[in-house]
This record gives structure tokens, C-alpha cells and sequence, in this order.
């Protein structure tokens, strides 16, 4: 038995199998997982593109916080709007075909976190293959990976473009420094998050070959840049005014307007509120705090791994969460992956100096058990719950085939999915046309609405008093679904 183990971590193959895991698990939460808004809204510039000629958001009803919405879409780079529109044209639109574009570049970042981890860690095939298992099985990894939306496209171009710098930056700078910055400017073209991976990456070639520079050099790595940069361009320049009204506010609106509202916001709605530790009420629940708590243990423990390529390692992790912290104003949990795999190297990192001490390695040992597990129990039972086929679909094709009886539909962005994106049929607005002035035949509040109408209460009560006037006085509940209330309006 442990000749035949031996034997498999020596195998070139040993690497299918954290691979076949992976892809086992995201492709069970892509075909379960109930669609969201983000999904759709991001799937609306790319279908449109393909069936009209133009990449604009006609889902979304009102334009006021991004003008020009309905003909351009300047709120966040093209790269991925372009990949899904590739996508429709070549497979058809559909929820599942857009979210294999998220599966498909997490294999691909799963393969760079394999690299990333023999060039730390001396080819140690052992090591390699625990990091595999641990972020290919990781809960918000596979979240990723199973969502229409560009996180994991963005990550995971950034993290093959520090792998390639790390693994041909002795061979070759000049071609480390163009290849890596390449991936890492199509990152920032996919996602502003992009310029996490390039911060990084600018500091690895400082740190490791300042004096290897030169000119030439230097400037291969703009040429990226500039090209990328000249086509965005192009599409940037037919209504400039958009872009800066769309782009800016979309980045900078969400950010604390104090280095102390960062700090706090940052702590406290990314990691205690996305790792269990807020807004949560069972044991099981709170069951991947134990995680951040080891996360943070090692994170702080940088005396002991302050050697070598492990200090590299170590700061790099310091500047993705500096970066995510005061860089990044939208808190949401969707942006963990691009430190949760740094996370984990790190830990890895200091077992790696403390695993002399068999209490030590024990309890080592102990912790990446439980990470593993959890991540499997996690992905496991959400697949089993199966939202899409259990709650979405029924919910949609009884209101469809026993209330609908033609016009205008006001609901969460993910149902488009179900009307093929014929806006026609139904727009997204959830403050029930408060700012339009439009009044939709129907009305299908999902727990997403409802958490809005709960935020405008405080923060925009004329908005607030409006839709429960509208729901009130001017529709009535035709359908109480497991997921959604349909309302029609009262003739």
C-alpha cells in the first residue's frame, strides 16, 4: 500500500486528481445553483452584442446611476463581456454555457496554483498536491468557478502571470517580463481587480531583479499595456462621457471615504461576515470561522517564514490584502479568490519551518483536515440543495404557464435567464419604477428585492415609501412561490 502511494505522488498523473475533484464539484454547483442578478446583468451586454450589434445592458430598467447603459456597457472592462459573447455565439445563450467560462479558467488557475507552488517550495510534489485539493476544493474557489460573473477569469489570468514570471524569469527575463505582464493586462482588462496582480507583480520584479533590468526589458513589459489599452480605447472613445460616468462611480462609489471605514469595512463584511462569524444562527453556519482564525494565525506568524522564498511568498499575501482592503470598495465575497489561495500557500509556508515539532505537525495536520473537509461538506450539501431545479424553475414555469397572461414583467435580473433575455418581456428594477415611472404589468420580488426595499427604507425613504405604497394600493399577489411573490397589478 505505501509502495503504491509512493509510486502515485511520484507519477506525473498525480496532479488529475485534485483536477477530476474540482471539476467534479464546480460543475455540480453550475448546474444547481439558482442564477443571480449579477449573472444576468453582466449576460445582457453579451447578448445583446451578439443578437443586436451592441454591447449594452437593456435588462436593467433604470439608467441613472450609468448613463448610456442600454447602448454601452464602460462599468467594468470588456474582456469578459467579449468571452461571453464568444460563448453565446458559439454555443447559444444559456445560463450553464456562460458559467463553464468560470469553470474553464478556474482549471486554469488551479494549474498556475500548482506551479506557483513547486517554484516556492522546491518541486515538493506532496506540497504541490495539498495546495491543489485545498483551493481547488476551497468553498468561495468553487464559488467562483461556478459563477457567471469575471472573477475567476481576472484571478486566474493574474495568477498565471506570476507563475510564468516566477518559472522564466532565469531562462529568459525578457520574455518572463512581456508573457507575465500579458496575462496580467488581460487581468485588468477582465476586472479592475486586475491591478491586484499587476501591484504583485511589479513588486516580484523589483524584489528579485532590479539589477537585471534594462531598458529594453522595461519596455517589452509596456507593450501589454499599450495595446490593450489602444483597444479599449477604440470602444472608450465612442462616448467618453459614458465611460467616465460608468466606470469611476462603479469603482470608487463603494469605498469608505476614511483609511479607518476601510480597515472596518474591509475586516468585518469580508472576512468575519463571508467566514461565519456574522449574520449567522447555527453551529454549522458558523463552521468556517475556525478557518479565518487559522488563516490569520499563520498570516501573523511572518518571523517564522522570513527566509527565502517563503518572505516572497509572505508578501505577496501582504499586498493582495492591503491591495483588496483600500483597492477594492465593493466588500462582497466574490473577490476571496484572490487571497484565499494565498492563504493557504502561506499556511503551507510556515508548516513547512514548524513540522520539526510533532505536536506542531499534528496539529498542522489537524487544521488542513478540517479545511478540506468542511470545503467538501460545503460544496457537497450546496449542490444537494440543488436551488435551481428545487426553488427557480418551479417557481418560474408555474407563474409562466398559470398566472402570466402577457406584458410587462419587473423582477430580479436572473429571470431573465428564463424569458431568454427578451426585454420586451422583462426589464430589472428594484424600486418598482419609482425613478422610470413605468408601472409593469407584474411584479416578481425575490429575497434580493426584499433586501433592497429593506436598505432604501433608511437610506432613500422617498424611494421606500413609493414601493410599499405601489405594492400595496396598485397590485395584488397572484402567486406565493418557494422563492419569489408574484404580484399583478390591479386593473
Amino acid at each position: 500500500m505505501l509502495l503504491w502511494v509512493r509510486r502515485l505522488f511520484e507519477s506525473r498523473w498525480l496532479i488529475v486528481i485534485p483536477l477530476l475533484i474540482y471539476v467534479g464539484l464546480a460543475a455540480g454547483r453550475i448546474a444547481t445553483k439558482a442564477p443571480w442578478c449579477d449573472e444576468a446583468w453582466f449576460a445582457s451586454s453579451a447578448v445583446n452584442l451578439v443578437r443586436k450589434g451592441f454591447m449594452g445592458n437593456t435588462i436593467l430598467a433604470d439608467e441613472t446611476g450609468f448613463p448610456e447603459l442600454h447602448r454601452y456597457t464602460y462599468w467594468l472592462p470588456p474582456m469578459y463581456f467579449l468571452a461571453e459573447a464568444l460563448t453565446f455565439k458559439v454555443a447559444g445563450v444559456g445560463l450553464l454555457q456562460i458559467r463553464f467560462i468560470s469553470l474553464l479558467w478556474g482549471l486554469a488557475g488551479l494549474l498556475a496554483v500548482w506551479g506557483l507552488t513547486a517554484k516556492f517550495f522546491g518541486n515538493n510534489r506532496g506540497l504541490c498536491f495539498l495546495s491543489a485539493m485545498l483551493v481547488g476544493t476551497n468553498f468561495f474557489y468553487i464559488k467562483s468557478a461556478s459563477d457567471a460573473r469575471m472573477d475567476m477569469m481576472a484571478a486566474s489570468l493574474s495568477l498565471i502571470g506570476l507563475w510564468i514570471y516566477l518559472s522564466m524569469r532565469d531562462r529568459s527575463l525578457p520574455r518572463a517580463v512581456l508573457l507575465s505582464n500579458t496575462f496580467v493586462c488581460l487581468s485588468g482588462l477582465t476586472h479592475p481587480n486586475g491591478l491586484l496582480g499587476l501591484l504583485v507583480l511589479l513588486f516580484m520584479m523589483v524584489h528579485l531583479d532590479r539589477h537585471r533590468m534594462s531598458r529594453r526589458t522595461i519596455l517589452m513589459g509596456l507593450v501589454p499595456y499599450v495595446v490593450g489599452g489602444m483597444g479599449w480605447g477604440i470602444y472608450i472613445s465612442q462616448d467618453f462621457d459614458a465611460f467616465q460616468h460608468q466606470l469611476l462611480p462603479n469603482i470608487l462609489g463603494r469605498g469608505q471615504a476614511n483609511i479607518v471605514g476601510s480597515v472596518y469595512n474591509e475586516i468585518v463584511s469580508r472576512y468575519l461576515g463571508c467566514h461565519g462569524f456574522l449574520g449567522v444562527e447555527s453551529i454549522i453556519e458558523r463552521a468556517p470561522a475556525p478557518i479565518l482564525v487559522f488563516y490569520f494565525l499563520c498570516f501573523l506568524s511572518y518571523p517564522l517564514v522570513a527566509r527565502g522564498k517563503d518572505q516572497l511568498l509572505w508578501r505577496m499575501l501582504v499586498i493582495f490584502f492591503l491591495g483588496l482592503m483600500f483597492l477594492a470598495g465593493n466588500k462582497t465575497c466574490s473577490y476571496l479568490v484572490w487571497i484565499e489561495p494565498f492563504f493557504l500557500l502561506n499556511a503551507l509556508a510556515v508548516w513547512r519551518r514548524m513540522n520539526n515539532s510533532r505536536y506542531v505537525n499534528a496539529l498542522f495536520m489537524l487544521a488542513f483536515s478540517y479545511i478540506l473537509l468542511f470545503s467538501l461538506a460545503s460544496n457537497i450539501y450546496t449542490i444537494a440543495r440543488n436551488e435551481y431545479a428545487e426553488e427557480y424553475l418551479p417557481d418560474m414555469r408555474t407563474f409562466n404557464s398559470s398566472y402570466y397572461q402577457g406584458g410587462l414583467i419587473y423582477g430580479g435580473a436572473e429571470i431573465a435567464f428564463f424569458y431568454d433575455f427578451d426585454d420586451q418581456m422583462f426589464q430589472d428594477d428594484n424600486r418598482l419604477g419609482f425613478r422610470t415611472g413605468v408601472r409593469p404589468d407584474y411584479l416578481a420580488i425575490s429575497p434580493g428585492y426584499r433586501a433592497n426595499f429593506k436598505r432604501y427604507k433608511e437610506s432613500e425613504p422617498e424611494a421606500w415609501g413609493y414601493i410599499n405604497a405601489t405594492l400595496e394600493e396598485d397590485y395584488h399577489v397572484v402567486f406565493e412561490g418557494h422563492a419569489y411573490t408574484f404580484y399583478r397589478k390591479k386593473s
